[in-house]
This record gives C-alpha cells, sequence and structure tokens, in this order.
C-alpha cells in the first residue's frame, strides 16, 4: 500500500468488509439486507505504518459466512509512505494537480501509486479524472475474480503490458 490512508474500492457489490491483524478483527462493515457495499470506502482504521501488514477479507453479496476472498495489505517502507502522504496533501481539490499526478506516477513505472491517487477517497471529481476512473474500472475490475484495494486497479491499459 502506498498510502497510509488507502481507499478501499469494492467493484462488485458486497454483503461484508473486514480488516484483521494477527487473528484479531480491527474493524467490520456489514451490509444491511439488499443494500450492499459498493464504491470506494474510506480507510476505516488509524494510519498504516511502515511494513505494516493486515488482512482484508471480501464477502460478495449472497454468499454464506466464511465465504470470502482473502487479499493481504502490507504498506510500503517509512520514507515511501512519508513521500506519498505529503504529495496526497498538496494535491488539494485540484483536478489538475491529481491528474499530473497520476500521469507522473505513471512515467515513473509507479502503478500503485498512480491507481491509489487515481481512486483516492479525496480526489476531486473532474470530467478527466472520472473518465481515467471509469477506464481503469470497466478494464480491470470488471474481470472475473478481480478484487481491488486502492492500489489496485491496474492505470489505463496505455502504460500497462497486455
Amino acid at each position: 500500500m502506498p498510502l497510509t490512508r488507502p481507499t478501499l474500492f469494492v467493484a462488485d457489490p458486497l454483503a461484508e468488509v473486514r480488516l484483521e491483524q494477527g487473528g484479531r478483527r480491527l474493524w467490520q462493515r456489514q451490509a444491511p439486507l439488499l443494500e450492499p457495499i459498493q464504491g470506494p470506502q474510506p480507510w476505516p482504521l488509524p494510519p498504516l505504518r511502515p511494513g505494516e501488514r493486515m488482512l482484508l477479507r471480501l464477502r460478495p453479496m449472497g454468499e454464506p459466512e466464511g465465504h470470502a476472498a482473502t487479499i493481504e495489505l502490507e504498506a510500503a517502507p517509512a520514507a515511501v509512505l512519508a513521500r506519498n502522504d505529503a504529495l496526497r496533501a498538496t494535491l488539494g481539490s485540484a483536478g489538475g494537480l491529481w491528474l499530473r499526478a497520476v500521469e507522473q506516477a505513471l512515467e515513473r513505472g509507479d502503478e500503485a501509486l498512480a491507481a491509489a491517487l487515481l481512486f483516492a477517497f479525496e480526489g476531486p471529481s473532474t470530467p478527466a479524472l472520472d473518465a481515467l476512473r471509469r477506464t481503469a474500472y470497466e478494464q480491470d475490475c470488471r474481470t472475473p475474480g478481480s478484487a481491488s484495494v486502492e492500489a489496485a486497479p491496474s492505470p489505463p491499459p496505455r502504460t500497462l503490458p497486455p
């Protein structure tokens, strides 16, 4: 995870989202009946510490308890987290700055940061950013079996290998 407060982005409707660490449940959100959890979810815990690991469990709508996808999250090293969080703080609400930051991350080959910024809960809504989000979502999130946490989905097709 390239940021201390990653956005949880859920492509498919979920019945439950849970964060665990060391066998302990740190946070859980269950969907009310017939109202699935969808879309971007702000980070619900204190900021991640460098190298911190936890499990993200995602249970799709209609699946029984115990049937969840598990994704291991690992925070980046301290220097990377500090640099990326400082960058995010400087972007404010200017869509052009956000778009340029995503493009620069892609130019450096830092797909994780590009996607993290693109789908950041704090990111503004502009036509250019929304179009890029849609492209990334349609390309990656609609692929059967995919799951996303801020650093995924992948960036737009122009930067990815086939």
